[in-house]
């Protein structure tokens, strides 16, 4: 899906950031990423190369989109006191 809607308008995939990386599912981001010839990011405390690692608290802004990468133990914790 993600492959065609980019080709039906004209946009290059160049960043895939797998959000949540568990074991209670499969996600098809590093497929995508090598697919496309992406490159696949995640949370700094996920094993792989460290050139694909963000870090804790970093701020990403894409297009006109921001947002901050937490670990995700950290939101857990954090949802559990509201």
């Amino acid at each position: 899906m993600y492959r065609e809607v980019s080709h039906e308008t004209g946009m290059r995939i160049v960043h895939v950031i797998d959000t949540h990386v568990d074991a209670d599912h499969v996600s098809g981001a590093r497929a995508l990423a090598d697919a496309v010839g992406a490159d696949y990011l995640v949370h700094e405390s996920i094993d792989t190369p460290n050139e694909s690692r963000l870090r804790d608290g970093q701020e990403l802004t894409i297009g006109n989109v921001g947002g901050t990468m937490l670990d995700e133990s950290r939101c857990r914790r954090k949802n559990r006191e509201n």
